[in-house]
């Protein structure tokens, strides 16, 4: 079949199992899948790992914008990425929403509108409710405190339609506005014109917990129904100084904190949404992936099946007592001696060369120090011979190891001071003479420049 349109330039992968072990094995199935396939939509293997798979107690979750870009991440373990999280522990919980009023970039906005029938939605209610007929699509992008308030609303409401159960809201400044039309204690014309500068007459009890940076504690009853408690200290104070006003109050939250604003310098739009709905599930939370994935025309796709944990306890006739050990026959490590650790270190170049050959299309064009990825070999490849030498000598091998060493003569060298076939730092000496990676340079003088500070 043709491949679907992709709406959204970012999408929520989502894995669980049993055990650590058996998440550690999906993950590799995965990326291993990927990269062999990398034309794969990204937005049909998010529905069928949301939509075809059943949630088990460990979890990782990923928000990628592509199979290469997921692949990636999910072979290289990238912890800044990955989402990761065991449900059913005293950790968890439902979280407290943070509402701060914050706005949104226009190109963030307007993909979110497009992209997420639960915010269009949200943002077509704010601009129905009020007067002068505004266009709906331009509302969160005009900036102000009306904008402020229907991106933060529609946010939230898109987490809520999603399946997240906030325990509680936490608000300050035009957050406040956004928290009574939440929970119902104003309708949203009202709360609008309370992010404004108006005062209610009535307010409702709120169908949630509210922690307010006004009143410096959670709204009682009688609090709650006094509209001078919703509003803002002044009309429109900006996000960051009602979070500020905030952080006090939750310094001594026991509950999981839900933040809606992104990080400075982190992903927006789309990728910020599925982020927060990811932080949520790898926690524990039943999300709705059919919401998750509303209006769009997916498809499901083969992807490596759960990976059962089989073990065996047949005991084979006239076999007791005979060792269990695995038959390294045949393996590269078959052929270490443990007395010559210089002829293991040979073996495994060796292997390297004749493998980094296949590639570049024979053993000869493979130059020791030469970069492997100047040549032209793909990262993704090289992380499928990592993963294969480490079934080869029998020992973990760091995936991220080409990266930082791309020439076969670092690569050993650095492999071999781990494996203890070495004494000497033939790694660091290979940094030293330059066969280091541009970006491991990169990450070195980061290093530096940090503890100059």
């Amino acid at each position: 079949p043709e491949p679907a349109p992709a709406a959204r330039t970012h999408e929520l992968l989502v894995l669980s199992a049993g055990t650590e072990a058996g998440l550690r094995r999906a993950t590799t199935a995965l990326a291993r899948h990927l990269r062999q396939h990398k034309d794969l939509d990204l937005g049909d293997v998010a529905a069928t790992l949301g939509l075809g798979r059943r949630g088990h107690r460990h979890r990782l979750a990923l928000v990628a914008d592509g199979a290469r870009d997921a692949a990636m991440a999910l072979a290289l373990g990238k912890e800044e990425r990955l989402l990761r999280g065991t449900a059913g522990t005293e950790e968890t919980g439902d979280p407290v929403l943070v509402l701060t009023g914050a706005g949104a970039a226009a190109a963030d906005s307007a993909e979110l509108y497009r992209a997420v029938p639960a915010y269009r939605s949200a943002v077509d209610a704010c601009a129905a409710a009020l007067p002068g007929g505004v266009e709906p699509e331009a509302l969160p992008a005009g900036g102000g405190v009306r904008a402020a308030f229907c991106h933060e609303y529609a946010v939230a409401t898109a987490l809520l339609d999603w399946g997240v159960t906030p325990a509680g809201l936490a608000a300050a400044g035009t957050g406040l506005a956004v928290a009574a039309a939440l929970t119902g204690a104003l309708a949203l014309p009202d709360a609008l014109a309370l992010a404004e500068g108006g005062t209610p007459t009535a307010v409702q009890p709120p169908r949630l917990p509210v922690l307010s940076a006004r009143t410096g504690g959670w709204l009682t009853e009688d609090e709650s129904r006094q509209p001078a408690n919703w509003a803002a200290d002044t009309a429109g104070s900006p996000s960051a100084a009602a979070a500020d006003a905030l952080e006090g109050l939750l310094a001594d939250e026991e509950r999981p904190l839900l933040r809606l604003a992104p990080d400075e310098g982190a992903p927006a739009g789309a990728a910020h949404l599925l982020t927060l709905a990811g932080q949520q599930w790898v926690r524990g939370a039943a999300l709705d992936f059919a919401a998750v994935h509303a209006g769009r025309d997916l498809r499901r796709l083969p992807l490596p099946t759960y990976p059962f944990e089989r073990s065996r306890y047949w005991v084979e006739p006239g076999r007791t007592g005979e060792s269990t050990e695995t038959d390294d026959s045949g393996r590269l490590v078959a052929q270490f001696d443990p007395a010559d650790p210089a002829r293991s270190v040979e073996l495994i170049t060796d292997w390297l060369v004749e493998e980094a050959g296949r590639l570049l299309g024979g053993r000869d064009r493979v130059g020791l120090d030469a970069n492997l990825f100047d040549m032209g070999v793909d990262s993704l490849v090289l992380i499928e011979v990592v993963s294969k030498l480490s079934k080869e000598v029998d020992f973990t091998v760091p995936p991220t190891s080409f990266i930082e060493f791309p020439t076969v003569r670092a690569f050993v060298d650095n492999l071999a001071e781990l494996m203890g076939l070495t004494t000497g730092p033939q790694a660091g000496a290979a940094a030293a003479a330059g066969r280091v990676s541009r970006r491991a340079r990169r990450a070195q003088a980061r290093q530096a420049d940090n503890q100059d500070l």
